[in-house]
Order: structure tokens, then C-alpha cells, then sequence
């Protein structure tokens, strides 16, 4: 509501943003959230109330929160530019170590002890491919590398996009319609409706995944049944949100570099 506010200046929102966000502080909560929010309803209103709120709370933000300490430093003049370095440098870092494998992608580490997909060791838990995952690192990567462009962020965030559209074991693209190979069958309910396969031309699946407890082997269901495994062949778009976000922040280093 505090970000419609602050575009719209529509006194709904702001009426709807003030009331939540007072809820939250009444309640002691003064996170990210409601940092965030006080920077919107300044921007939105112009009270001084929000931007005194907002800088009440920003010695408490951690570098990571990097969209709202940016949009403070540009909002009050301000510059928390380093310590948002060393917050996605040690972030960044930590990806990268997880990410010595032969394909260079995301994994659920720890580098001394590799687990690539989640792996229980016993017990079978719903799971699903590592697609969104992949590419939630790879936007915090580009975003590290707007601070410090470090040439190996910068392969780290190629290589989730290649293993989705084909570099990884199955030789085949994650996303319907854009590569050369494609999943034999979908885990969609169109298939009934008279969709071949159950494609859906640019939807991203699960992804990737587990062959069972204690089997940390690569599986997606090529069987091209009508209904395939949900946990790897099912399209789902929190996938396609987390790709499109990747895909804009590596446009946005493209575009403007660093921000040294």
C-alpha cells in the first residue's frame, strides 16, 4: 500500500499504508518492512513524522535490505553504500562456495559436505526443483556486483541461465519454447484441455531436483506420461517471477555498470 502511495499519491493508499504501518509499530516492529514503508509514506505525503521515523530506524537495517537503504540514501542524502558492499560481498561469497560444481549453479551446500538438491537423508518431504532458488541467488549476485564487479559474479550469474536453458544434465531447456530440447510432458492440467504436452510456451518447471532420500542424483521425469512428477515438471510462476527478476538485474549491470 506505502509503495502505491507513493506513486499514485492516492489518499486510499496512504490512508490504507499509515493504518498498517502503525499496526506493526504498535506491535514493536521495526524491520525492514516498516522502514521501507516510512520512506513510501514520506515520499507519498511529505510528513515529517515518516522521514524522522525513517531515519530512526536505519542505523537498525542490515546491508542486505539494498532497495530500501538505496531508496533512503537517494530519498535523504545519505550514503550506506559500504555497508551494503560488504553485506552482498559476504552473501555473494557464500553462493560462490556453494557453486563448485562442474556447472557452476546453485546449490544447497555446504561446499565441505555438497548437498545439490536438499537432499534428506532419509524420510521422502515434498520438495520441488531448484529453479526459483537459482535464480533468487542470481539476482543477489548482480546486485553484489553493482558494488564490487567481480568477473566471477558475473559467470556465476550466466550460469544459472545456462543450466535452465540446457547446460545441465538432461540436456534439455527449463523454460517452454526457448532453447532447442524441451521436457516431454508437463505437469499441467491443460494437458486434458488439449494442449500438447502440457506447454506452455515460456513457463518455467520446478526444475531439477532429488532422486530420493539419500539419493542426491539429478531427476526430472522424461517418461513424457501426461502427468508427469510435479516436483521437477510442474510449470509455476514464482519461477518465471524469480527468472524475470534475474534476467532485469543482469540487464541493469549491462546497462549502467557498477556503482563505483
Amino acid at each position: 500500500m506505502a509503495k502505491a502511495a507513493k506513486f499514485t499519491k492516492d489518499a486510499k493508499y496512504i490512508a490504507a499504508a499509515a493504518r498498517a504501518l502503525q499496526y506493526g509499530l504498535d506491535r514493536n516492529q521495526r524491520g525492514p518492512l516498516q522502514f521501507s514503508a516510512s520512506i513510501d509514506l514520506y515520499l507519498a505525503t511529505g510528513d515529517e513524522k515518516y522521514a524522522r521515523l525513517a531515519r530512526k530506524m536505519a542505523p537498525a537495517m542490515g546491508g542486505g535490505e539494498v532497495d530500501a537503504l538505496e531508496l533512503y540514501d537517494r530519498t535523504f542524502g545519505e550514503d550506506h553504500s559500504a555497508k551494503i558492499h560488504e553485506a552482498l560481498k559476504g552473501e555473494a561469497e557464500a553462493l560462490l562456495a556453494n557453486a563448485r560444481n562442474p556447472f557452476g549453479v546453485w546449490t544447497f551446500g555446504p561446499p565441505e559436505k555438497p548437498n545439490f538438491f536438499g537432499t534428506p537423508a532419509e524420510g521422502d518431504v515434498f520438495h520441488l526443483g531448484n529453479s526459483a532458488r537459482m535464480f533468487e541467488a542470481a539476482s543477489r549476485v548482480a546486485l553484489a556486483y553493482r558494488y564490487n564487479p567481480d568477473p566471477r559474479y558475473l559467470e556465476y550469474i550466466y550460469d544459472q541461465f545456462n543450466w535452465m536453458l540446457g547446460v545441465n544434465p538432461y540436456g534439455i531447456s527449463l523454460m517452454e519454447g526457448v532453447g532447442r530440447a524441451f521436457a516431454p510432458s508437463y505437469h499441467q492440467r491443460l494437458t486434458f484441455a488439449g494442449v500438447a504436452r502440457g506447454a506452455v510456451p515460456g513457463s518455467v518447471v520446478n526444475g531439477i531436483t532429488y532422486r530420493g532420500p539419500g539419493d542426491d542424483r539429478p531427476y526430472f521425469d522424461m517418461r513424457g506420461i501426461d502427468i508427469p512428477s510435479f516436483e521437477s515438471n510442474e510449470p509455476w510462476l514464482p519461477h518465471n517471477t524469480a527468472y524475470l527478476s534475474a534476467l532485469t538485474a543482469l540487464e541493469q549491470i549491462h546497462r549502467g555498470g557498477s556503482t563505483r
